[in-house]
């Protein structure tokens, strides 16, 4: 999984709470644009009875039109220990993303949010139900490794590029590591009542990796 761990459920249903949920939801995010207020957008998720099945990812909620669950399902979680991972990652590297990407950084999180629901989708047809910010946390993570060593490189700063190289290299080992045991490394999948799904931390590091070459490239150009 990404940097902290995604999820899936085998045995979730679609529920069907209405639409007011769903504005308030997307109001909520609107008004707390910053991964702090994002972080804490999946908390209110969490806490508020019915929310975390309005917005997660169904396989069959969102075959019925349901469409909002493709963004919405990084918000809903499948446990407190599951959100308590997730959400730190998303402050501490999408802090760390906004500060070296300030505009890059929002991009980062709406492009892999829906990439990585996508490859959820087409990939893993088997998996009825996705829940999560892992994907997005791996995004961003991406975002700031790519950045992080195009600036160092050009400033010949050697040592960082070796270290952030190493973090890069640490995080494709990781993943790697989830592949072959089907487990999450940051969080006991089973204790957590969770699936772990390596798919989304790829799919999201590599969305991060993109986005960040792009804003390098276009910086370049200026």
């Amino acid at each position: 999984m990404g940097v902290a761990s995604g999820g899936a459920r085998q045995d979730a249903g679609p529920t069907g709470l209405g639409v007011r949920g769903l504005e308030f939801f997307w109001r909520v995010v609107r008004g707390c644009w910053s991964p702090v207020g994002l972080a804490l957008v999946a908390v209110v998720v969490w806490v508020v009875p019915g929310l975390s099945e309005l917005l997660g990812f169904e396989r069959g909620a969102v075959g019925r039109g349901e469409v909002w669950r493709v963004v919405s399902c990084h918000w809903a979680h499948w446990s407190w220990d599951h959100l308590f991972w997730d959400a730190g990652v998303l402050v501490v590297v999408g802090g760390w993303a906004r500060r070296v990407a300030r505009r890059g950084w929002w991009v980062c999180v709406l492009v892999s949010a829906v990439v990585v629901s996508g490859a959820v989708w087409v990939f893993l047809p088997e998996m009825s139900g996705y829940r999560g910010l892992s994907g997005i946390d791996s995004a961003l993570f991406g975002l700031v490794v790519v950045v992080l060593f195009w600036r160092a490189w050009v400033a010949r700063r050697w040592w960082v590029v070796v270290g952030v190289g190493a973090a890069g290299l640490g995080f494709l080992l990781k993943t790697g590591v989830e592949v072959v045991t089907g487990q999450a490394v940051f969080v006991d999948s089973a204790q957590a009542g969770v699936v772990a799904v390596p798919l989304a931390h790829a799919v999201g590091v590599g969305v991060g990796g993109v986005v960040g070459v792009v804003g390098v490239l276009g910086n370049q150009e200026r």
